[in-house]
């Protein structure tokens, strides 16, 4: 009976590594999703385009703070989905709205600094 329960808890447990592994991946691409919004809604609210440089150290710190080296088609996938949505939020609601200026302040906060040494 005691092997039995020993096996339970190794399982149950192994279950809960594995959820939190899950939860910390989530937590990354989310991260990377919003950091990205953050681009589109000071490039939308601020009438500006990131030359080449500025972009590389754009990613550059995205990569830093995510810690994550994401796949070239999963990246493009999520840029494009947070071009899309901070776009549309932009449209709509415009650089007022809360959504906006919550990516606006990560922006200024999380990422300016990369553009600062240039």
């Amino acid at each position: 009976m005691k092997r039995i329960h020993a096996m339970l808890s190794t399982v149950a447990l192994m279950g809960f590594a594995t959820a939190a592994v899950a939860q910390d991946a989530m937590t990354t691409e989310e991260q990377f999703f919003n950091l990205r919004q953050a681009v589109v809604a000071y490039e939308r609210c601020n009438d500006v385009m990131f030359d080449q440089t500025q972009a590389e150290a754009l990613d550059e710190q995205i990569e830093e703070i995510t810690g994550e080296n994401f796949g070239a088609g999963e990246k493009l996938t999520m840029i494009q989905d947070a071009k899309m949505d901070m776009s549309r939020q932009v449209t709509t609601k415009g650089c007022n709205d809360a959504e906006v200026a919550s990516a606006l302040a990560t922006f200024e906060t999380e990422l300016a600094p990369a553009l600062g040494a240039m």
